[in-house]
């Protein structure tokens, strides 16, 4: 009983939203966050590839990006970083920011556009290919 009633009061402390007082997802919210995660899936597999290369000629450019082929860790990275990005913009909505929100997931839909076009060339122009 007791850490209910504390984390009920972290949520509230920290004025994030609770279930009841969310503003639903428009469709431009619900087809930016599909294309985010899409493209960070795409981020993730580019990566594996390139990191599993037998030239290992590829270096990571993001600093808290996993530098592995692991799969486990660019799952997790992406997976982190992109509700990192959706958790945001959907706490600018609830704060009445909805031109803030749709601006984050569309900076992050063209950092990770970028990263994974990137790292596709790199992969289809590899010396050991």
């Amino acid at each position: 009983m007791k850490i209910k009633t504390v984390l009920l009061f972290a949520w509230m402390l920290l004025g994030i939203p609770t279930l009841q007082a969310q503003t639903p997802l428009t469709k431009t919210d619900r087809f930016l966050i599909t294309t985010d995660i899409n493209l960070r899936a795409a981020d993730a597999i580019t990566s594996h590839n390139l990191f599993t290369n037998p030239c290992h000629c590829f270096n990571e450019g993001d600093p808290i990006a996993p530098n592995s082929g692991n799969w486990g860790k660019q799952i997790l990275f992406q997976s982190a970083m992109s509700a990192l990005v959706i958790g945001g913009s959907r706490f600018l909505v609830h704060k009445h920011h909805p031109k803030w929100a749709k601006t984050l997931l569309i900076l992050d839909i063209i950092d990770e556009g970028i990263a994974a076009g990137n790292n596709a060339y790199t992969e289809t122009h590899s010396p050991a290919k």
